[in-house]
């Protein structure tokens, strides 16, 4: 054969191809094995794929069922539906619901902050399922104090019940992990190891706070350590007698929710549990509560747990825990609310400390009352120190009204050995307070200097253009006050508050404003001040024993200023008084002794017009019986005798101190000229009772039925008098006189008081009082009437356009100034009653007081 077919291709050796006859069947075979697997293996995945999304999806709704238990919590919390919130409760744990009900309305807040925060919002964040159990995060966001939003995580735990129910129950033991103590001082505090909390600093921040506590007030129970002196009485009295050197404050915050409902142990929940600080702004919020907590815990063991039938003193009680905090630095300084006080005062609506101590914090006069309670702490630890507000305390308890609690505190023993009383109050009251006085006795002037808008140093009362003593007398609120004020000024400033009966009095200015006379409000014992300007030192002057110093007013000021002159009265046997001058030297403090009473300087300050007792008796005549006749004589500073002007019952000194008019027992008024020693006279016997209509008999008041005025210019004299008749009763008669003319000026019901001339001359004052009621009138000089008001005392500025007018009792409250040109006028808010304000004298050109 020749050829060869190309079908077939020869191999040799091992490479000879294999016999495909024999390879198809087993392909075929590997084939639909793997092709077997393959299918086994779609329906096992899809098989586990659809128990998985069932899982899934019944986790999912687990989950959901959990989450919506906790809304429908929130909810309650939110709507206050206590019976819902309970039904959410597992019922299993007694003392587990027991502590779901006190924590009912802190709707869920993180502890100890629910003072501390006011909530914005609580969110169910997620849910986790393990078998039977669920846990679930919530987020509080909640404004602090400080302004900042503070973020707090908790976790919840929930169990599902045989009836297919999910209850919120105690938290898993084991979620916190071990529990830790952190150390510091005379502090131990014990967390979870997994807690967020930063305690070990924690721990020394409020280290030492135990033994300040105990520094402050003397602690009196040695169990609040963590020791229990019932259980091991020996133990207990081995501790030192201050608690803070060997014993330790234990604070556990590694309990359960239940454990939180005994408000007397040191026993807190863990942080997780119910919020933990999320952000730095919660953080340090949560350490001031804790820090206020660990207060909270240490006066209850001193005073023990309030029984809940007991509510007398509750706020009072609040507000001391809250001074302890406050002082003890975990807590800010306490700040009244001034406005609702000063409200209160203004509205007479101050509430009396006896009515305190009733008064509980939800009450609608609760505000009120917790800010009379705080200025009265802070009154007493101003006066007395932090240990006296310590020591209100341990009698809070026992003691059943607010009278009690202060009555318990022994005043007198807190009052420090190095506390003396100022030189000015030495003068003022020589017996120191606390001794002299109770804490109801300050408090009101205290409470008066915190809440006037505005106040000054007494020393700069030369500032001012007007000075009022005002006192008020409300229920449980008895305070005397200056007030400054200075024209054009809105309001008055406070320049001193005292208590009722120690306040000041502005009697009268210096004429070169330097100094100022005031009074003490005491009607028991008054005593007459000089104050200087730009000092607040007082100069008391001395009345000798015996002897009541009389009534002191402008006229007793010599022109400079440097000396004053003041009537003692000496009371003689059989019912007869004496009067003597003083005169006292201001700049050297020398006094000077005067026969008689005085009158009035001279315009140059060099001599007195004074009266003295004379030997003469009245006329027989009916309408001057009774009378007494003066001896009116002038004298130096020092007392010497220069002149003797003649006798009579009344006399006046002309501004520019040439002349003297007096009344004479002829019952003569006349003019004697000081230059050339002779008499004028301007209105004779026949005339003067003619004009005066001299029917009855004269109304003697302190002896003196005549009053002389003369007008600022010299040119009129007014003539007046106080008569008593059947006809009319009594009556005052005021009479305008000059050489060769004379004009009936007035009548007006009442004894004469005060006659006197506005400062330029265009207005006569007239003062007369009947009965207990006192008139003013004031009118111009053709008898017209400006003004007239019942029980109220004016002044007038020193250009005479503006009038002060105050009440006399309950006839007018505060101040009003009253515009003479155009009748306007204002009324100045000072509180109560004020006595006759004064105005500042102008210097030579200062130029008129602006218009208020």
């Amino acid at each position: 054969m020749d050829t060869v077919s190309s079908d077939f291709e020869w191999r040799f050796g091992p490479d000879l191809p294999e016999d495909r006859g024999q390879e198809e069947p087993h392909s075929r075979r590997s084939w639909r094995r793997w092709l077997l697997l393959l299918l086994v293996l779609l329906v096992t995945v899809g098989g586990v794929s659809a128990w998985w999304r069932g899982r899934q999806r019944t986790l999912t709704q687990a989950e959901a069922q959990v989450e919506q238990v906790a809304r429908l919590e929130l909810r309650a919390l939110e709507e206050g539906d206590q019976e819902l919130y309970m039904s959410l409760q597992d019922p299993v744990d007694r003392s587990w619901k027991a502590a779901q009900e006190a924590y009912f309305h802190t709707r869920g807040l993180p502890l100890p902050l629910q003072d501390l925060t006011n909530p914005i919002s609580t969110t169910v964040e997620s849910a986790r399922l393990v078998g039977d159990q669920a846990r679930v995060m919530l987020i509080h966001r909640a404004a602090l104090p400080s302004g900042g939003e503070g973020l707090f995580h908790a976790v919840r735990f929930y169990r599902y019940t045989s009836d297919g129910h999910w209850l919120h129950t105690r938290a898993d033991p084991d979620c916190g992990g071990d529990v830790v103590a952190f150390i510091s001082d005379d502090l131990e505090i014990t967390v979870f190891a997994n807690d967020p909390l930063r305690i070990d600093a924690l721990t020394r921040q409020l280290a030492g706070l135990p033994h300040r506590f105990c520094s402050l007030v003397p602690c009196r129970r040695y169990a609040l350590f963590g020791i229990d002196s019932t259980s091991d009485p020996q133990k207990a009295r081995s501790l030192p007698a201050v608690i803070g050197f060997d014993s330790v404050l234990r604070l556990s915050l590694a309990a359960g929710l239940e454990k939180a409902a005994a408000p007397a142990d040191a026993i807190l929940p863990a942080s997780f549990l119910v919020g933990a600080p999320a952000n730095d702004a919660a953080q340090a919020a949560w350490e001031a509560s804790l820090g206020q907590f660990l207060v909270d815990h240490l006066v209850t063991c001193e005073i023990d747990v309030r029984p809940a039938d007991e509510r007398g003193g509750l706020l009072f009680e609040e507000r001391l825990r809250a001074w302890f905090k406050a002082e003890l630095g975990t807590s800010e300084t306490i700040s009244p609310n001034l406005d609702l006080v000063r409200d209160a005062l203004d509205n007479h609506a101050w509430m009396p400390l006896w009515r305190l101590w009733d008064i509980e914090p939800g009450d609608p006069e609760g505000p009120l009352a917790a800010a009379e309670i705080d200025l009265l702490l802070a009154f007493i630890e101003e006066e007395l120190g932090p240990s006296a507000v310590a020591e209100l305390l341990h009698p809070i308890r026992g003691a059943s009204s607010t009278e009690e609690l202060l009555n318990q505190v022994p005043w007198a023993e807190l009052l420090h050995p190095l506390r003396e009383a100022s030189r000015s109050e030495q003068i003022l009251n020589p017996v120191p307070w606390p001794a002299r006085s109770s804490v109801e006795f300050q408090f009101p002037a205290y409470v008066r200097k915190r809440t006037a808008t505005s106040t000054d140093d007494l020393s700069a009362f030369a500032s001012y253009d007007l000075l009022i003593g005002c006192s008020e007398e409300e229920q449980g609120f008895h305070a005397a006050e200056l007030w400054g004020w200075r024209s054009g000024a809105a309001k008055p400033i406070l320049l001193s508050a005292r208590p009722a009966d120690e306040g000041l009095v502005p009697i009268s200015w210096s004429p070169d404003g330097r100094r100022v006379l005031l009074r003490r409000q005491a009607t028991s014992f008054p005593r007459f001040f000089i104050l200087q300007s730009e000092s607040s030192a007082f100069k008391r002057l001395v009345v000798p024993d015996g002897a009541t110093p009389g009534y002191l007013g402008p006229s007793g000021w010599s022109p400079d200023g440097n000396r004053l002159t003041y009537p003692i009265f000496w009371s003689q046997s059989g019912g007869s008084v004496d009067i003597e001058t003083r005169i006292v030297d201001l700049e050297t403090g020398d006094e000077t002794a005067l026969d008689g009473q005085f009158i009035a300087w001279s315009s140059d300050g060099s001599s007195l017009l004074c009266a003295q007792p004379s030997g003469s008796e009245s006329e027989s005549e009916a309408w001057l019986s009774g009378v007494a006749v003066h001896d009116f004589v002038v004298a130096q500073g020092d007392g010497t005798l220069l002149r003797q002007i003649g006798e009579g019952y009344a006399s006046a000194w002309s501004p520019e101190s040439e002349r003297i008019a007096m009344i004479t027992t002829e019952q003569v008024l006349m003019a004697y000229d000081l230059t050339s020693g002779r008499s004028t006279t301007l209105l004779d016997r026949d005339t003067i009772r003619e004009a005066l209509d001299a029917t009855g008999a004269v109304s003697a008041v302190s002896n003196r039925p005549f009053r002389l005025a003369w007008s600022p210019d010299g040119e009129w004299i007014a003539v007046g008098v106080t008569q008593r008749s059947d006809q009319r009763g009594i009556e005052s008669t005021i009479v305008l006189a000059r050489p060769g003319e004379h004009r009936l000026l007035r009548r007006e019901s009442g004894h004469i008081v005060d006659l006197s001339w506005a400062p330029r001359g265009q207005w006569v004052h007239l003062s007369t009082y009947r009965g207990d009621r006192v008139w003013i009138s004031v009118f111009g000089l053709n008898g017209s009437l400006l003004l007239r008001e019942e029980n109220t005392w004016v002044t007038w500025s020193p250009d005479g356009r503006y009038l002060a007018l105050t009440g006399l009792g309950d006839a007018m409250t505060g101040l009003q100034i009253r515009d003479v040109n155009s009748g306007e006028r204002r009324n100045i808010d000072v509180p109560g009653t004020c006595w006759p304000p004064i105005w500042k004298p102008r210097s030579p050109g200062q130029e008129p007081a602006s218009q208020p």
